[in-house]
């Protein structure tokens, strides 16, 4: 079998087909994030952090627009069970092949239609145009996922962006050690960890030049924050004094009496 390191993995491609998925009851429902998707291949290749595409199926014309639906990133390794059960019309049929893997996708605002994508001719060799009847996932070279890219907004790259794919790495690390996680309720933390009567609130960032907000700054003074740089296959932990002793002021804002 190829490794995805070798196949240059840029993302997960996952298909919906809403003959079987009621994905316009899930929309109407006022839902726009997918927690978990079936996967039949590959479950030894996923990680934490990985960029997921969601693929809307069907023919040209369909009430439901073939193409690009979503984006985001896998939250951690597949199980056994998954959510919004409640919305299939037609139940995956129970195999010791199939798994839920959990992911982090946003709804896109509209679809980027499979025309527009397969009239690029960068993205001629996308698996699921040449063969769109392919089992779950599909891979995604990093060479497609950045072409599919220029066809998004910014907006909706940053589901699948650096900072997306260090919070799912950072969480899945902290669930494996544990913890319970959930999003942060606060402007200064992207993550809300506990385990016990030990809570923490956690901002994640990638290595390189790590930038903080002003609202984070601000929290760093808390005995529970903390700021989680992700290096590679490695996690380095900073309390809020800690970081701010290797910040210095990037920007300074002038306001004119």
């Amino acid at each position: 079998m190829t490794s995805t390191a070798a196949f240059e993995l840029g993302a997960w491609l996952l298909r919906c087909n809403p003959a079987m998925w009621d994905l316009h009851k899930f929309i109407r429902d006022g839902n726009l994030t997918i927690r978990s998707w079936t996967v039949g291949r590959y479950r030894d290749q996923f990680a934490a952090g990985q960029p997921v595409l969601f693929w809307v199926t069907g023919s040209t014309g369909a009430v439901s627009t073939p193409g690009l639906w979503g984006a985001g990133v896998v939250t951690g390794p597949p199980q056994a069970h998954g959510d919004h059960d409640e919305y299939w019309l037609i139940v995956p049929p129970k195999s010791t092949s199939m798994h839920w893997l959990p992911v982090d996708i946003t709804l896109f605002p509209a679809a980027v239609s499979r025309t527009v994508l397969a009239e690029d001719p960068r993205l001629r060799s996308l698996e699921v145009i040449k063969n769109p009847r392919a089992a779950n996932p599909q891979r995604v070279t990093a060479d497609q996922l950045r072409t599919i890219g220029r066809h998004l907004d910014p907006h909706v790259t940053a589901a699948y962006g650096p900072i997306a794919q260090t919070r799912a790495i950072v969480a899945d690390r902290y669930r494996h050690e544990g913890w319970e996680v959930g999003p942060s309720a606060t402007g200064g933390s992207h993550l809300t960890c506990w385990q016990g009567a030990q809570v923490l609130q956690v901002v994640t960032r990638p290595a390189g030049q790590i930038v903080l907000r002003r609202a984070e700054v601000a929290a760093a003074a808390e005995p529970d924050w903390r700021l989680i740089v992700v290096d590679g296959p490695n996690l380095v932990e900073l309390d809020g004094p800690q970081a701010l002793g290797h910040a210095e002021p990037v920007t300074y804002e002038i306001r004119l009496p």
